[in-house]
């Protein structure tokens, strides 16, 4: 991590929210939102994070 970025979680319940109102506004529909933040949250709790997405 270089020095101009910070290092910050956050609760998954807030990100789950967070995400679905992104991808509600972007016209996702609520199969799609509840797949993404599924698959998103999942790798990010088993250690892949390419898509920077940290739940505390």
């Amino acid at each position: 991590m270089s020095d101009a970025q910070q290092d910050f979680r956050v609760a998954r319940d807030d990100l789950e929210r967070f995400m679905a109102a992104v991808l509600a506004a972007a016209g996702a529909d609520a199969a799609s939102v509840a797949a993404v933040n599924r698959a998103l949250v999942t790798a990010s709790r088993m250690g892949i994070d390419s898509h920077y997405v940290d739940p505390a």
